[in-house]
């Protein structure tokens, strides 16, 4: 078995640079030649173009309603505030599903 030497790590770059040297210059590789220019199109129906629009705008819709949140502050504060205790079970149960 034979053992790896880290010493010379840059050998592949000399070799790659060796090769890239014996190229002709100014010959292109066959790839090259037949290289074409693919275009991409999308068209997206009006439907998808609706929903598009409904995404943006519930985009702008807040996560947490300041407003609600203040009023409930407010209720809480003056002892306002007080909910059923059917309320509270349907709450607790509500997140646990």
């Amino acid at each position: 078995m034979s053992k790896i030497n880290f010493n010379s790590t840059n050998e592949a770059g000399q070799i790659r640079a060796a090769d890239h040297k014996r190229a002709i210059p100014g010959k292109e590789s066959q790839a090259a030649k037949n290289k074409t220019v693919a275009e991409d199109k999308t068209q997206f129906s009006d439907r998808a173009t609706k929903v598009g629009k409904l995404v943006e705008k519930v985009k702008e819709v807040p996560d947490i309603r300041l407003d609600r949140v203040e009023a409930l502050r407010n209720q809480i504060a003056t002892n306002q505030y007080q909910p059923s205790s059917s309320d509270i079970a349907d709450a607790i149960l509500k997140d646990e599903s």
